[in-house]
């Protein structure tokens, strides 16, 4: 249904989700919009978000890393594991993933960051 939305109303529809569990979880997995993803995707600080929530919002093709990366500290280790083995994650994901209290989780990342490119030269500091 959001597919058939234009912008504004894909993100007028996100913000009218927001208090309804079933009404978010409808937007992050039909959605087309970043900005309504990142408007129904699960803060940072919310270490136990629907875990059906954060995998519809990790699943959509508008998902960025930038907000993949909120579930860096999320209470599924399956959660953490999909954001280590994202090739797009982002290096401080990795970074953090890499210090992971679960041994498998610790390993992706810490491979995946082996692959990362290496970071550009920093000039002018």
């Amino acid at each position: 249904m959001l597919r058939s939305m234009g912008r504004n109303e894909q993100v007028r529809a996100a913000w009218r989700s927001l208090n309804d569990p079933h009404a978010r979880l409808k937007v992050a997995r039909t959605t087309t919009d970043v900005e309504a993803l990142a408007t129904v995707a699960p803060s940072a600080w919310e270490v136990d978000a629907p875990t059906e929530l954060v995998r519809a919002v990790l699943a959509s093709e508008v998902c960025t890393p930038s907000i993949a990366s909120r579930f860096v500290r999320h209470g599924d280790r399956a959660i953490r594991l999909v954001l280590a083995m994202r090739p797009d994650s982002l290096r401080t994901t990795l970074q953090i993933l890499a210090w992971d209290e679960d041994p498998e989780v610790q390993a992706a990342a810490r491979a995946a960051a082996l692959e990362a490119p290496p970071l550009p030269p920093m000039h002018g500091f």
